[in-house]
């Protein structure tokens, strides 16, 4: 992987609230202490203008709630990942976090007034005359009494942020109400800590009460921002990300300063929805609170526990976009995305520190940076424990090379190294009976040269697909194995490895008299059927329409949702290519596997006799946890006719099939029988692309088909693409090579490998051997296939054209050109080629024979 530059702010202090006074507005809300009706809580929008201070610059009332293109396809994307289904699900799914948020909003007064009536409790063991003391002096029964009425003020806040977040992740209360019901019926309670923390930050990051402490860190990380602003590029946006970001504060200062796009990731669903709710502010000082009553510990004075704050002191920056979830997974589609990444008190949050620092590394671009400033204070069970030093020595390692920054960030830390140091004081309470003095970790470090650090080739290779996206190869039959029966799933593409964008599926098996599975339709999923080898019958039905045909190699067959589906094996050796978008369906063969399987010579499946793989029909009704709908009633017609068709008019390798006119409906593709588009010329080298699925079946989703592949000219680079979305390559025919951005060299694959290729990542491939195929996926529009066919032009055959023949007569040299295209499908073909003499000779007709031949195709050799 490229080294990237890093800027390095380690600081080791503690999360601690600012330096908070007493503010207008406490008698207001002492004075109502009601709660009012959930329903009637409302969100007040306005768009006005507030003074602001230093660190405030740039902060105007948003007219569109984050509106922009990006934010409208995150927001498409969160609520994806939202669906129940999408994933597996349990108790890190986002949808469960978030209810689990939502639960504890809702029950701020309950758990907080449990909170008080011990409190209330525990002062009935105090002797009544030391009571009536108490009383005389301080008056404790009306403090206790004064925290009541204000926790009805922060329970009213704590429900209107729940009713916000229901709105926009489109939660109901049916369905809280129901997964409420069933944790308090585990004898679980509702999380009183996570939701009084996020009051607090709050106060951290839109209080004026917190500007205190957003000084001790803010200043340093925005100039030092400013200043790589400044040295880039007139009229660049760099992107930025912040990972961590509790409720956001600082991703608005950084895009405050101009000149930057920035992301902001946080995994805690409470601190996301404290967020959502701070960017549906339309008015400043519009949330009043008092977040400091639910402990009773450094309060210097009463005033201390019981004061109100007001936020937000200025709107968020909706030019900011959020981005939910894990940072080791959540950003797996942007390798060497980012310009800037900047870790601000995260860093000694992970439970494997090496994973953030490979993260980091993989999602800058070359040449980017890095900035931290946040503490090392270690939780419960972290794999490694780095010291100050240590973590300098491994990021030095890793390709990150520390350069000076001013004096205004500290003073140096080591003697002979650019890190720096300085203290950091946070407070609790004005009078600072709780003060944090922190030392602070100041550097600024650059890459060493890229090339020095691109990984070889080689490392593509695995043998165990990555649970997070990165380019890798596998090579044929060497994954382990999940046996289902006889049949034997291996996965080169998983959910995880493509960031849910499709799965793909090998599956090898011995022919069987039962059907492979019993027949199912999918709510959700899109089933690809490719054959590699042998035979297999396949049949779909859907609205009142029964197809089935038997596929050999080469042919195809997609089961859109909601499609009844069913397959039998029949031939000694099948191997099925399944394509299934969204990823993650591998999930369902997890469950089903009867055994693993694993073979030191690579077999591609075992010998000997296996229970029945369809499986038992009490059983396939209870997979709609899985997306799987049994429907046992399906009968399929087993009267193949001639052509290998059920129906008997059906075209099946005997004519033209037309892909489906859109994502709903199936249909089937015979090798060589499909829409075929030519690119490519004789200088160069030939490509033709037979889609099975484009845009306009996939509903955008993906595309899939096949590319054919000549063997390039020597001399010629092949075309270069870098694309949107993910992309998998399987060798079905011949052998074909690869580059991959990041890896040097070139590795060749043969028949059942398979490259991902990331988003974002430059890639190119060509043919090694005279004719090649490779089986192709791509995720989104802008894929591939796309690229290719732009500039293509419709083909009728499974071939490209003959190259020029030179013929000669007597002392006159005269070349024609044999415009003939083969036929044969998967035929050996005897491509002549020219020499340097032939070459000079055909000079003069080159154009004739482009016009006549090769009219709007052209070069696969140029750059996608």
């Amino acid at each position: 992987m490229k080294s990237s530059l890093l800027l390095f702010f380690a600081g080791l202090s503690a999360v601690a609230l600012a330096n908070v006074g007493t503010t207008t507005g406490e008698s207001q809300a002492l004075a109502t202490g009601i709660v009012p009706n959930v329903d009637e809580v409302n969100i007040v929008i306005d768009d006005g203008y507030v003074a602001q201070d230093t660190l405030m610059m740039g902060a105007m009332p948003p007219n569109d709630l984050n509106d922009s293109p990006r934010h409208r396809q995150e927001k498409a994307h969160l609520l994806k990942r939202m669906n129940k289904k999408s994933g597996k699900w349990g108790t890190s799914h986002p949808r469960y976090r978030l209810l689990e948020a939502l639960w504890g909003y809702t029950k701020y007064h309950e758990r907080h007034m449990a909170e008080l009536d011990r409190w209330r409790s525990l002062y009935k063991s105090v002797g009544k005359k030391q009571k009536m003391t108490v009383e005389k002096a301080v008056g404790y029964a009306k403090k206790l009494h004064e925290i009541e009425e204000l926790i009805y003020v922060n329970a009213a806040v704590s429900r209107s942020m729940a009713l916000h977040a229901m709105k926009f992740y489109d939660i109901d209360r049916a369905e809280l109400e129901e997964h409420i019901k069933q944790a308090e019926g585990d004898n679980r309670q509702a999380d009183k800590f996570a939701t009084a923390q996020t009051l607090k930050h709050y106060v951290r990051d839109w209080a004026n009460e917190g500007l205190k402490e957003r000084n001790e860190a803010f200043p340093c990380i925005l100039s030092t921002l400013s200043d790589i602003k400044a040295a880039s590029p007139e009229g660049t946006a760099l992107k930025v990300l912040l990972p961590g970001s509790g409720v956001g504060r600082l991703g608005s200062e950084v895009a405050n300063l101009g000149g930057f796009e920035v992301t902001v990731n946080e995994w805690s669903m409470f601190m996301n929805v404290g967020y959502r709710y701070m960017e549906a502010q339309r008015e400043v000082h519009a949330v009043t609170m008092h977040p400091f009553i639910d402990a009773m510990s450094h309060h210097a004075t009463k005033a201390d526990m019981i004061r109100s704050v007001t936020v937000p002191n200025i709107f968020p920056n909706p030019g900011v976009l959020l981005v939910e979830g894990d940072f080791n997974t959540a950003f797996n589609d942007q390798q060497g995305h980012y310009d800037i990444i900047v870790t601000h008190f995260f860093i000694d949050t992970a439970r494997n520190l090496m994973a953030y620092f490979d993260t980091i590394q993989r999602l800058l671009k070359p040449g980017g940076k890095w900035v931290n400033f946040g503490p090392l204070l270690y939780g419960t069970g972290p794999f490694v424990q780095l010291s100050l030093e240590e973590i300098i020595d491994v990021v030095e390692e890793m390709g990150f090379e520390f350069e000076d920054l001013c004096n205004e960030c500290g003073e140096l830390t080591f003697e002979g190294r650019k890190a720096r140091t300085s203290l950091a004081n946070l407070h609790w309470a004005p009078s600072a009976m709780l003060l944090a003095a922190f030392t602070t970790l100041v550097g600024l470090a650059a890459s060493l040269s890229s090339s020095s650090h691109a990984r070889a080739a080689g490392d593509l290779i695995v043998t165990k697909v990555p649970n997070y996206v990165r380019p890798y190869i596998v090579r044929a039959y060497t994954l382990d194995g999940y046996r289902v029966g006889s049949q034997v799933y291996r996965f080169p593409v998983t959910g995880p490895s493509s960031n849910y964008a499709f799965t793909l599926i090998s599956t090898a098996a011995p022919a069987s008299t039962s059907l492979g599975v019993l027949p199912h339709a999918h709510a959700i999923h899109y089933e690809n059927f490719y054959c590699l080898k042998g035979r297999y019958a396949l049949w779909t039905s859907k609205e009142n329409v029964t197809s089935g045909r038997i596929l050999s190699p080469g042919d195809y067959g997609a089961v859109p949702h909601d499609t009844i589906h069913t397959f039998q094996l029949l031939d000694p050796f099948v191997e099925l290519v399944g394509v299934i978008q969204p990823g993650g369906f591998e999930d369902l063969f997890y469950f089903l596997a009867n055994a693993n399987y694993t073979s030191n010579t690579h077999s591609p499946f075992p010998q000997g006799s296996f229970s029945d793989p369809g499986g038992d029909s009490s059983l396939i009704a209870t997979l709609e946890g899985y997306d799987v709908y049994a429907k046992l009633t399906f009968s399929p017609p087993m009267d193949f006719g001639a052509n290998g068709a059920t129906e008997e008019n059906a075209i099946w390798h005997s004519g033209t099939n037309e892909l489906g006119n859109d994502p709903q409906t199936p249909f089937f593709v015979a090798k060589g029988y499909g829409p075929k588009y030519l690119a490519g010329d004789k200088d160069s080298s030939y490509a033709i692309v037979e889609p099975f699925v484009t845009s306009q079946q996939s509903d955008g989703n993906f595309t899939e088909g096949t590319i054919t592949l000549s063997k390039p000219i020597t001399g010629t680079k092949p075309a270069t693409y870098s694309l949107p979305g993910h992309t998998a390559l399987e060798i079905v025919d011949g052998l074909v090579s690869v580059d991959v951005g990041g890896f040097e060299g070139t590795t060749t694959l043969s028949v059942g490998d398979v490259v991902f290729v990331p988003a974002n990542t430059t890639f190119s491939f060509w043919g090694e051997s005279v004719y090649s195929k490779v089986l192709y996926v791509g995720a989104g529009d802008d894929t591939v296939d796309a690229r290719i066919r732009k500039d293509a032009k419709v083909w009728d055959s499974v071939t490209w054209p003959h190259t020029v023949k030179v013929k000669h007569n007597d002392d006159e040299t005269r070349a024609t050109t044999d415009c003939m295209e083969g036929t044969e499908d998967n035929a050996s073909l005897s491509v002549l080629e020219t020499s340097e003499q032939a070459r000079s000779e055909t000079e003069g007709i080159k154009q004739e024979c482009d016009d006549r031949e090769h009219d709007g195709v052209n070069a696969i050799s140029s750059t996608a």
